[in-house]
């Protein structure tokens, strides 16, 4: 006579050994296998079309303060990850300005915050949030103020680069993209 634990164990491990599948329920290997072989001088690896430099390796490597290989590896995978996305149809190329963009409005933003507020920006960022908000500028501290002014600031230094590239931006087509990512009215 079988005790019930010994009988739930035997049940456990029958339905263990049953989930497990043969190597002839894997998936077949559909991806490109690596290639060994030379490669052009400058060019540390390659995937698909595209080819990783090793300069760029060794800027990854600086920046995320790792070995050249795993720079070397971190660049194969992100190079993997924008082949496979492209490869579904999305669009790598935009999605990548997109960051871009971020990152330069983001390095904006923190150099107009390094420049003192003064009492005039806090009067005319009272005077357009009483404007916007109906709430009379006096109540409003000047804390509250100061991200409008530091974006007021960062987008006048992005309408001033758009103004001074107009002509290479307006051929890459992303000015608008731009525009509408900065809230800033052309």
């Amino acid at each position: 006579m079988i005790r019930p634990r010994a009988a739930a164990i035997l049940v456990t491990a029958a339905l263990a050994l049953g989930a497990c599948g043969s190597p002839g329920d894997a998936p077949p290997d559909v991806g490109p296998k690596a290639a060994v072989g030379p490669l052009p001088e400058g060019i540390v690896a390659r995937v698909g079309a595209a080819a990783i430099h090793g300069d760029s390796v060794g800027r990854i490597a600086a920046l995320q303060h790792v070995d050249v290989q795993a720079a070397r590896d971190l660049a194969v995978r992100d190079a993997l990850f924008a082949d496979g996305a492209a490869a579904r149809g999305l669009d790598v190329a935009a999605d990548v300005r997109s960051v871009l963009a971020r990152r330069l409005l983001h390095a904006i933003r923190a150099d107009v915050e390094k420049v003192p507020i003064t009492p005039t920006e806090l009067t005319d960022a009272a005077e357009q949030r009483e404007q916007r908000a109906n709430v009379p500028r006096s109540i409003v501290a000047p804390e509250l103020l100061e991200d409008d002014i530091w974006n007021a600031r960062a987008h006048a230094v992005v309408a001033q680069l758009l103004s001074q590239n107009q002509a290479r931006t307006e051929r890459s087509g992303d000015v608008d993209a731009l525009l509408a990512l900065v809230h800033v009215e052309r």
